[in-house]
């Protein structure tokens, strides 16, 4: 009897299981926002975008410092471990730079990708409908040209003479290679654009920024940045 009881208490459970079950939304990536999900951005999204960017200003910038250091002859990186340092960096004997070796393609990659995150916020903020006056998307326009004019300069000067592009908006549909002189323009025009949002978007951000910008964190404190 006991047994009986237990089988059929079972088939109640499993049918009530049943019963209530629900679909699971498919979540393309759990842990982190997609650039679909950003198809009409909410303000905690857009938030998230600018600390994203300031997040991203120091991906691979060491390797920066350290090649553009090593190179202008503003100090020896005295190392055992790798002897491109010492080597390819300086132009030791034979040597010359390897175009696919990491001292050249980190930091010149994480520069692209804060202007890759900064293309993405301007295009969240173009279409988004999240209760924001014009005066704080000017904001977050403002601060996003400002950082992708910064990491451009740095890239320039990375490639000097080789030239960098300026458009990358469309990863399918990429800019051309620009000159030194030509960039050097292309960066002004990005940063006369963030100082007319900047000008325009009232006297404090819709978000904010990390104690690194403290006395920069206003649309007129940041334009001196």
């Amino acid at each position: 009897m006991k047994l009986y009881i237990k089988l059929g208490l079972l088939s109640m459970a499993l049918s009530v299981i049943g019963l209530t079950s629900c679909n699971i939304e498919e979540i393309p990536n759990p842990n982190s926002t997609t650039v679909d999900d950003l198809a009409d951005a909410t303000v905690g999204q857009l938030r998230n975008l600018v600390s994203g960017m300031e997040s991203l200003a120091r991906k691979e910038i060491g390797f920066y410092y350290d090649v553009t250091s090593i190179i202008g002859r503003d100090y020896y990186f005295f190392t055992s471990s790798d002897p491109r340092y010492t080597g390819e960096l300086l132009g030791k004997g034979a040597s010359v730079l390897d175009n696919a070796g990491f001292y050249g393609t980190r930091p010149y990659a994480g520069r692209y990708s804060n202007v890759k995150n900064g293309n993405i916020l301007l295009e969240a903020i173009a279409n988004t409908t999240a209760p924001l006056t014009d005066a704080q998307k000017n904001g977050y326009e403002g601060f996003a040209k400002t950082m992708m004019a910064y990491e451009l300069h740095l890239a320039l000067n990375l490639q000097f003479s080789n030239g960098i592009r300026l458009d990358v908006a469309d990863p399918d549909n990429l800019g051309p290679f620009v000159s030194y002189d030509e960039g050097l323009q292309g960066i002004a025009d990005l940063l006369d654009e963030a100082a007319d949002n900047l000008g325009t978007a009232g006297d404090d951000f819709d978000f904010i920024l990390s104690e690194g910008f403290d006395g920069f964190d206003t649309p007129a404190s940041f334009l001196s940045f």
